[in-house]
């Protein structure tokens, strides 16, 4: 049974719908002005003109009004219009100030009580604002403006039955009322009612066909009934009148549907807007991060949702979708530091679970995958992702039952669900129902016809039929998809035994054999028909494989070799029981005899190649294994071993290519990750190799080599604690080995435990390792033993000519032994070394040094020279910042 195959699960885009307006608050309406103060002092009627009066008339009208009121200071309508003057600057107290004022003088002053309702309103005091409409009303119950007023504050609290009474009246006053058609249209919206709302909207539009707010609050209608083409024109036409930071609404809900409708660039494009708008706008910052991370840049997601983090820390949204993020990269600890902080704010978060529980199984820690999964299915019942990743965990631990249940489910709510369709097929093969699996597997394949799992499974199902020719059928197919699936080889193998093809059936599962090499079934097998084709040394040499005696093994080889010197498939094994035993002449001798015999054997080429790379013979292996991989370009040892080659040869991109095919074929293969992880480290990708040695910790946590190439990795990046927990760990694995020690010595040295560091250094040091002598000459540089630093200087390269050196250790020596020279004032003897260094790289303390001699030698211009080149590259390198200023000063002085 195939217990840990590949299934590539999808996540699901968790839709999160924003509101375009909190509430009808955002429809900010003053009343018209329409009472007249008195013969002698008309009003002045500012309403018709708020859209289009300038700051400039405001103040005119403001002063002309305050004349008004020197005339006559207990005119109500007067100081009514000034509060709505200051209204529309925004002066709010001012404004409630006079419209106060006029209802002391006046109580029933309906325009007073309408105007200072509205200010209410906009303050967001409703219950003051009722109670100034309430009492406006009592004196005219007929005033259209007001009972719209007060619709607007019915619906804001949300009593919406006396909203549509007062808005309806309102418009049975005066139809040509917009606002009133604006707000009950928003009503119907609230209550659904949404054919109501768009009539209302579009009146309302047409009458004031300026209004965002009006263009937006109809685009979330069509966007309730999923009418995404109108609500775009909408939003468009809103966003074609303002695109400031005024109508972010629109740019969102805009963003939100190009999103839902995965145009992913589109919706980019808005929140982008939105940002550059308001670079703190949370719901953008959030939707942006979804957004980059279905595009799959996650590094630029998970910017975005750091920043909305440290703008909203309580988000259990923005929590879950972090943790998704950090998932994806496999930073498992930090995603369920998030998904655990996402839960305890909202316990209810669906995603927050669903994601925990995809790492929990990615970690094999099934029981708490399986309370995650259950929570989020008392959330969401009918959500098939869910129950679909649920019955694979039941499928992982063998509780089939549960794993039934959970597809049939999902197959109702979804009967074309091809992957609930592939893994149920499946477990009805487990159980023996074979005609119900035919049918799931008939399905899954009409709707996905190339995927590999389905055509493995049904031919495993045809297989135990006994439709043998129908079941090759299938098998040859998956094969074609996944060359070197172990287990359909072995089936293919034993249908193969079955119908008597007992060469085909040696081939299938030698094939097999060598991506799995140590299988007992399939040893067990091929034993058999070595037995069956007469090849009973063969048979034996397996069964010796199998028990691990590979002496034994060999023993028996020899006794075949002796009889048929030309047997090639002895003369292989032989060569591969040699090499596994680290007799790599023997292996190679044998297996020049089997390829002399048989040019094209590519198991010999490979098992040869990698014989010739244990003796360091690399251009001998490389022949092999390209003859190899131009025969079976996916064989991951083959990529494997070559990649390694390359890497010695410093072929870094080949290797890492290499490497990068082999783990596609053989994922959790440890030698190829900590090979691929040297290899990044080499040319500097650092995240890249950190990935690679976690995987293989993951696997191995004893892994030495890996401990202490993280360890490495974690000193060059600044975790110089972390670092050191690895370093300590790798010798208490592999006690005074040379590189960890230099490594934890170089650690030391960086947080100033320099006795530490010395102690390391020494231990480490032996007659060919160069990298500990520079790196204590390094040590004692920070510690001014200035002519101990020299002496370890020298040394290294002395024995490395300054004319030929490449290494890091050489470029070290001589970088420091430059530094050294720039403090002792030997100044000549400094830009020697440090001239060749910034030849060979743009170094950074060599350049800081060069610039520090050359300001002695008074060479100004060079020296500003070499710290504008520091500061392109370290813009804060506080050591050229000072540098550069004291270098200034010195020209200055010097003109």
């Amino acid at each position: 049974m195939e217990r840990h195959m590949s299934i590539y699960l999808h996540q699901q885009e968790e839709e999160t719908e924003s509101s375009t307006t909190a509430s009808v608050l955002s429809v900010s309406r003053m009343s018209d002005i329409s009472n007249p103060t008195s013969q002698t002092t008309p009003s002045i009627n500012l309403n018709s003109r708020r859209m289009s009066v300038s700051p400039k008339q405001q103040s005119a009208t403001l002063t002309e009004s305050m004349q008004l009121l020197e005339r006559d200071p207990n005119n109500p309508y007067v100081h009514t219009d000034i509060g709505y003057i200051y209204a529309t600057m925004g002066l709010s107290d001012m404004a409630l100030a006079h419209m106060t004022k006029a209802l002391t003088i006046d109580p029933e002053n309906v325009y007073a009580l309408r105007n200072r309702g509205d200010v209410y309103h906009n303050l967001d005091k409703y219950e003051e604002a009722l109670n100034d409409f309430n009492k406006a009303l009592q004196i005219d119950s007929e005033d259209a403006k007001t009972l719209a007023s007060r619709g607007a504050i019915y619906s804001v609290l949300n009593h919406y039955e006396e909203a549509l009474n007062d808005l309806t009246k309102a418009i049975g006053i005066d139809d040509t009322d917009y606002f009133a058609f604006h707000i009950r249209g928003e009503v119907y919206y609230k209550l659904g009612q949404y054919d109501e709302a768009i009539d209302d909207l579009t009146k309302a539009v047409h009458g004031e066909p300026k209004n965002t707010q009006i263009y937006n609050h109809l685009g979330d209608v069509y966007r309730a009934q999923n009418r995404y083409d109108a609500a775009l024109r909408c939003y468009s036409k809103s966003l074609a009148i303002n695109t400031s930071a005024e109508n972010i609404p629109a740019l969102i809900e805009r963003g939100n549907i190009y999103r839902r409708l995965k145009h992913y660039e589109d919706a980019l494009n808005d929140y982008n807007v939105i940002l550059e708008i308001q670079p703190e706008y949370l719901p953008a910052l959030h939707h942006r991060s979804e957004i980059l991370r279905l595009l799959h840049r996650n590094k630029e997601a998970l910017v975005d949702l750091d920043q909305a983090l440290k703008l909203e820390p309580n988000s259990a949204s923005i929590l879950s979708t972090r943790g998704e993020v950090y998932r994806i990269f496999e930073h498992y600890d930090k995603a369920l530091n998030d998904l655990q902080r996402s839960i305890e704010i909202d316990p209810k978060n669906f995603f927050a679970y669903l994601t925990r529980a995809r790492i929990y199984d990615s970690l094999q820690k099934y029981d708490e995958a399986l309370q995650d999964l259950d929570e989020a299915i008392k959330l969401k019942p009918d959500e098939v992702f869910a129950l679909r990743t649920r019955g694979q965990i039941y499928y992982m631990i063998d509780k089939y039952g549960e794993a039934l249940t959970d597809f049939n489910r999902a197959l109702t709510i979804e009967p074309n669900n091809a992957f609930a369709l592939r893994m149920r097929g499946r477990l009805f093969n487990i159980l023996e129902r074979y005609d119900d699996a035919l049918n799931d597997l008939n399905k899954a394949l009409e709707l996905k016809p190339n995927n590999g799992f389905a055509l493995r499974t049904r031919g495993k199902t045809y297989f135990a039929l006994n439709r043998y020719e129908e079941a090759l059928t299938d098998l040859n197919a998956a094969l074609k998809i996944t060359p070197k699936n172990a287990g359909v080889l072995r089936t293919r193998s034993r249908i193969y035994y079955l119908t008597n093809r007992l060469e085909e059936a040696l081939t299938d599962i030698d094939a097999s054999l060598s991506i799995e090499p140590v299988k007992i079934n399939a040893i067990l097998n091929r034993a058999e028909i070595n037995q069956l084709l007469g090849r009973f040394d063969d048979a034996l040499a397996d069964l010796g494989k199998l028990m691990g005696q590979y002496h034994n093994a060999l023993s028996d080889l020899n006794k075949v070799i002796e009889s048929e010197p030309y047997n090639t498939f002895a003369l292989s094994n032989r060569g591969e029981t040699y090499r596994m035993l680290g007799r790599y002449q023997d292996s190679i001798d044998d297996l020049t005899k089997v390829l002399n015999l048989e040019p094209n054997n590519g198991f010999a080429l490979r098992i040869r190649g990698a014989a010739y790379r244990m003796l360091g013979q690399h251009q001998e292996a490389l022949q092999d294994l390209n003859k190899a991989h131009q025969m079976d370009p996916t064989n991951a040892f083959v990529l494997r071993i070559r990649g390694n080659i390359y890497r010695v040869l410093g072929k870094y991109t080949e290797a890492s290519s290499d490497l990068t095919n082999s783990l596609h074929y053989e994922p959790n293969d440890v030698f190829a990750l900590c090979t691929r992880g040297r290899v990044y480290q080499s040319m500097d990708k650092f995240k890249d190799a950190l990935s690679d040695y976690n995987q293989t910790l993951k696997l191995d946590p004893h892994n030495a080599f890996a401990l202490r190439c993280r360890g490495n990795i974690l000193y060059l990046s600044g975790e110089y604690e972390a670092a050191l927990a690895d370093l300590d760990k790798s010798l208490q694995l592999v006690p005074d080995n040379v590189w960890s020690l230099c490594y934890r010595g170089e650690v030391n040295h960086a947080l100033g435990y320099y006795e530490k560091a010395l102690k390391d250094f020494k231990k480490s040091i032996s007659t060919d390792q160069w990298f500990p002598l520079a790196s204590r000459g390094a040590l004692y540089r920070s510690m001014k033993r200035y002519e101990d630093a020299l002496s370890d200087f020298n040394k290294v390269l002395s024995y490395h000519p300054e004319d030929d050196f490449d290494q890091s250790y050489q470029i070290k020596a001589l970088k420091n032994r430059g530094g050294v020279y720039a403090i002792l004032e030997k100044f000549d003897d400094a830009l020697a070394d440090l001239d060749k260094v910034i030849e060979k790289t743009e170094d950074v303390q060599a350049l800081i040094d060069r610039a520090f001699v050359y300001r002695n030698k008074r060479e100004n211009e060079k020296a500003l020279k070499d710290l504008e080149r520091v500061l392109k590259i370290e813009p804060n390198n506080w050591k050229a910042n000072k540098l550069i200023e004291e270098v200034r000063v010195a020209a200055h002085n010097d003109y």
